[in-house]
């Protein structure tokens, strides 16, 4: 039982139209597995899970990763250490551990990283909405 959304036109999807007919069958009499249509490629789980575990496996990593610094700083030795008029260069490395900062991995923004343009397209809609009925009664005035 595919679903009507696929090949409704762009009104229709904004409006949706397109579900009017399970709306109509679902007032007539209590609806059944039967009525209802099948999810879209885009929603079932084999596409949406697999962004998802990606997302937090990278959470993930950003949590085990050593947060260590390490600074470079090259010294020269005293003249009197020169060898056949090359100077002799040491090095030393200090490494900067950061205070232990025990930090779990947010499942919050792993939704937020994949989920987050979705929502945030919706969001715009929203606004441009609210602004629009907003300015309609000013202009009238």
């Amino acid at each position: 039982n595919p679903c009507p959304e696929i090949g409704a036109s762009f009104l229709s999807r904004i409006s949706f139209w397109w579900i009017t007919g399970l709306i109509v069958t679902g007032y007539k009499r209590p609806l059944e597995q039967k009525d209802l249509w099948c999810l879209n490629s885009e929603d079932r789980s084999q596409r949406v899970v697999p962004q998802l575990v990606r997302r937090w496996n990278n959470e993930c990593l950003k949590v085990k990763r050593p947060e260590e610094k390490t600074l470079y700083s090259p010294k020269k030795a005293p003249r009197g250490e020169r060898k056949e008029g090359v100077p002799v260069e040491e090095s030393e490395i200090l490494i900067m551990k950061t205070p232990q900062k025990t930090r779990e991995p947010s499942l919050f923004w792993a939704l937020c990283l994949t989920f987050g343009p979705y929502f945030l397209i919706s969001s715009l809609y929203k606004i441009i909405q609210d602004v629009l009925m907003f300015v309609g009664p000013e202009i009238l005035r």
